[in-house]
């Protein structure tokens, strides 16, 4: 396009950047804002990945394996394009060693931190507002019980060590962890 709304470029990246972190922390939030901002593309994966299988992910919540290959062939495809993009990833993508081994050579991988308790006011809202849609992986946690959050998370805070950078945003609002990413990484 060739207009006045077009998009400016005000940041150039020399390798992908991939956002982590837990179901509720507003990881494609913060993307979409860091886009905003400077211009680059952005791509959610969990939407790239339902994209590709035609459906939610939650129909495909039984057979794992598929979101899984989906999900690498899509690194591998993201870590090649550029411009390099800023990517959004699932919060169970590090789980696979195989992901997390194109995210760790390739990317820059940023672990964007939420305190249990930041963390429990979103996921209420969440849970509440979007049951059984997007946090089925959630169904079974007891998002009132601080200690019971605190534990389920502890596997994706061990995942996620992998992280190039850890940012614990100061203000409770994407936008302006967005802003910390930007002046921690670009």
């Amino acid at each position: 396009m060739d207009g006045y709304y077009d998009p400016i470029v005000t940041h150039v990246l020399s390798k992908p950047l991939a956002l982590c972190g837990f179901w509720g922390a507003s990881i494609p939030d913060i993307g979409a804002y860091i886009s905003g901002y400077t211009g680059i593309s952005f791509v959610d994966l969990e939407r790239k990945i339902e994209h590709h299988l035609g459906r939610s992910l939650k129909h495909y919540n039984s057979n794992k394996t598929k979101i899984i290959a989906v999900e690498r062939v899509s690194l591998e495809q993201l870590s090649r394009q550029t411009p390099y993009s800023v990517i959004a990833l699932r919060p169970e993508t590090l789980f696979d060693p195989k992901c997390a081994s194109i995210v760790q050579s390739v990317m820059n991988l940023v672990f964007v931190d939420v305190q249990p308790e930041q963390l429990q006011k979103r996921l209420e809202t969440l849970m509440q507002t979007q049951k059984n849609n997007r946090f089925f992986e959630l169904d079974d946690l007891d998002w009132r019980d601080l200690q019971e959050i605190t534990a389920y998370f502890s596997s994706y805070r061990q995942a996620f060590q992998i992280a190039n950078h850890t940012i614990v945003p100061e203000k409770n609002h994407p936008r302006y962890a967005a802003h910390e990413v930007i002046d921690t990484c670009m």
